[in-house]
């Protein structure tokens, strides 16, 4: 029998920042819900000339994935910069608002991500950290007649000292 998995996709990750709200929130959409979106926008607003996301195809083989949801990206990119663009009556109304309005899924998935992103930043500080010596040195190192030669060939990834 065949295995029936489900479906896989890229997630797109959007930064929304909100007025009078210090914090950004996190929301999580996938290419498909951003055409249904555009779809439904021409849908509402016939006349308004929107960015089209249809260039590309909903459904990707095996082959090319990152270079298509890299493509994509750019597409969405487009999509919602002509989006804010677009008259108060299209950018502001209760569909777009309803878009961008947080699920319980970009809730638990904003967890994850913000967990991710502290561990990330808890080791780009432990790398930082100038006492601890990292890289690599390659020295050419004779000694001859009571004289020790010391050649330093080459220097690679070693972090600057704080003072100099």
């Amino acid at each position: 029998t065949k295995e029936i998995r489900p479906e896989k996709y890229y997630i797109y990750i959007l930064r929304v920042e909100r007025a009078n709200q210090p914090d950004p929130s996190y929301l999580f959409r996938s290419y498909k819900e951003f055409c249904e979106f555009q779809h439904k926008i021409c849908i509402m607003f016939p006349l308004a000339k929107c960015y089209s996301l249809q260039g590309t195809s909903l459904h990707v083989g095996r082959s090319n994935i990152k270079q298509v949801a890299a493509k994509r990206m750019v597409e969405i990119k487009k999509f919602l910069s002509s989006l804010f663009l677009m008259a108060d009556e299209i950018c502001h109304s209760d569909l777009v608002y309803t878009f961008f309005h947080p699920l319980l899924r970009d809730q638990q998935e904003a967890s994850i991500h913000q967990a991710k992103l502290k561990d990330r930043k808890k080791d780009r500080l432990m790398n930082n950290d100038p006492y601890i010596i990292k890289g690599q040195i390659n020295l050419y190192i004779h000694y001859e007649k009571d004289t020790l030669w010391v050649m330093v060939q080459h220097v690679q990834g070693l972090n600057y000292l704080p003072n100099g």
